[in-house]
């Protein structure tokens, strides 16, 4: 997708917008993966830049960002929002997620790999392959910690999937859902159930499903909110909560899920942002945490009241998912 960061980086050079892309084809996400199926499997450096934290680093609530275009994750400390750190050797890292231990898995789109750091460290201690899939977005299940890393397009451009691994080891279990062409991103529940959002199979439309805990068929799930393009997807310890991305401001919605249907809970607006991906709810703080991809930015919003962010961290270039991981 690195034609697709050019495009973007030149209209920002340039004080235009992109206005001229379609609800349907969204900033950051119009055309085919631009890199090869036969990627290497292993992080490369983006710029030649090493891995940093700062000494104490690790006693902190760290947020991670993840920047796409510059293949880095910076580190902050939470709530605080001072930097931290800076994890580099990434070619596109896009979505991220933690485990019960607090260490971070970031999905990098290019090596279609997943690479586990603990919280604070600067060295992976652990690398999965996701091989021939263009991967977007992960989630641990906090009951057996399978890890799922959603993909948005298959080995040469082909349907999406949801690869899973088995206590975050090995080779994946791949499943596909006919009703999504590309799944984006993933949450597990507290009883290992797995919601995913996507783009709707033969449409521009929006589908959620979810994968039962022990099944291998997703379940399609009709929400009574119109949503235009996938966002992030979180869980929240009783609702599934589910950004849309859009031009601006973006707004994440919580549905309560019976079977195949959701239902509205809450719906918060969060003025300043502009293509939210993956985001963070800290629930104990009332907070959500999001990145605006197209601003280079990431913001606190209050949760649900939504508003005017209450803090904005500047000085990034393309971020695309928040994760907090608390001490």
């Amino acid at each position: 997708m690195k034609s697709v960061w050019a495009a973007v980086a030149l209209l920002a050079g340039c004080g235009g917008t992109a206005s001229q892309l379609s609800p349907a084809e969204p900033l950051l996400r119009n055309g085919p993966p631009l890199v090869s199926p036969d990627r290497v499997t292993a992080p490369r450096h983006h710029d030649g830049r090493a891995s940093r934290m700062a000494a104490g680093a690790k006693r902190m609530s760290l947020l991670y960002v993840t920047d796409a275009n510059n293949g880095t994750v910076s580190v902050f400390s939470y709530p605080q929002g001072a930097l931290e750190g800076t994890l580099t050797g990434f070619e596109e890292p896009y979505g991220e997620c933690t485990n019960k231990a607090g260490d971070i898995w970031i999905v990098d789109d290019e090596t279609a790999t997943i690479t586990e750091y603990a919280h604070g460290g600067t060295s992976p201690i652990a690398t999965l392959s996701d091989t021939g899939d263009y991967p977007a977005g992960c989630s641990v299940d906090p009951s057996t910690g399978n890890l799922a890393v959603t993909n948005y397009e298959g080995p040469g451009g082909g349907q999406g999937s949801v690869s899973i691994f088995k206590k975050a080891k090995g080779k994946p279990v791949v499943y596909t859902d006919s009703s999504i062409s590309r799944a984006w991103f993933c949450s597990y529940d507290n009883g290992g159930n797995l919601f995913v959002d996507g783009d709707k199979n033969g449409t521009s439309g929006f589908q959620l499903a979810e994968l039962p805990s022990g099944s291998g068929t997703f379940t399609n799930i009709s929400i009574d909110q119109n949503i235009t393009v996938a966002g992030g997807v979180a869980w929240n310890g009783k609702y599934v909560a589910v950004a849309e991305e859009n031009e601006g401001p973006d707004s994440v919605y919580q549905f309560s899920i019976s079977g195949s249907s959701g239902t509205e809970v809450t719906s918060t607006s969060l003025i300043g942002s502009k293509n939210v991906h993956q985001f963070w709810i800290d629930s104990a703080h009332k907070r959500v945490i999001a990145p605006s991809a197209s601003l280079g930015t990431a913001g606190y919003w209050k949760f649900p009241a939504g508003g005017d962010a209450t803090k904005t961290l500047t000085g990034l270039d393309i971020p695309e998912a928040a994760v907090v991981s608390p001490r």
